[in-house]
């Protein structure tokens, strides 16, 4: 992040070249898909664009830059996870910072979603290969049809000590700002303390980090 600052340092000495270099910045961080630099986006918009030293950008822009750095901001990494108070497919509440586990994933969901049917299979294989002393899984179902949900889940037996099956039908734990879900499925893993160590990974991906985390 300094050597951003200091590319667009001296960039300011011309306006066009600033007006090129910081657009050219942002548009290059924010489609990044390298784990971790949304924090870089979120630097560039905060300090040039939502701090006023964007004057080509006008209001609109701004209101949507501030709502999106809203829903990344949260949730980089290095992080604590914001925590979720959710209840749980028995009725029961769990919290997310009490849970006692070396790691934790969070898998945001839903039944009729193509990519969460097979994303579920495969996660519940890789929990079944480190529970219960290694990984705990807060399985997060985002909309409020319990009945679907419900089906779904006791026909798949998706049912563990350490794997949680959640929802917040009310959405008082603002879980998709938080979170930024706006669609699914979204995965994050969190160390044992609750830091966000990596986010947005598939499956596929999420076996083979655990992996290196464990060596």
């Amino acid at each position: 992040i300094p050597q951003i600052d200091k590319i667009i340092a001296r960039a300011e000495k011309n306006d066009k070249v600033y007006q090129y270099v910081v657009i050219y910045l942002m548009n290059n961080f924010q489609k990044s898909t390298i784990m971790g630099l949304d924090e870089v986006y979120v630097h560039i918009a905060e300090r040039y664009y939502l701090s006023g030293k964007t004057p080509w950008s006008d209001s609109t822009f701004l209101a949507g830059l501030k709502d999106r750095i809203a829903h990344i901001k949260p949730n980089l990494i290095g992080r604590k996870a914001p925590d979720l108070r959710m209840e749980t497919l028995n009725g029961e509440w769990v919290d997310l910072w009490e849970l006692q586990s070396p790691y934790t994933v969070l898998f945001f969901w839903e039944p009729n979603c193509g990519f969460c049917k097979k994303s579920i299979i495969k996660l519940w294989s890789l929990y079944q290969q480190y529970k219960p002393k290694v990984l705990t899984v807060m399985a997060i179902y985002i909309y409020d049809k319990k009945d679907e949900w419900k089906k779904f889940v006791e026909e798949h037996n998706y049912v563990d000590d350490h794997w949680i099956n959640t929802w917040d039908p009310h959405q008082l734990t603002n879980f998709r700002v938080n979170y930024d879900v706006y669609s699914t499925p979204v995965i994050y893993v969190l160390d044992k303390d609750k830091k966000i160590i990596a986010k947005r990974l598939d499956v596929d991906i999420l076996k083979r980090f655990l992996k290196a985390e464990m060596k």
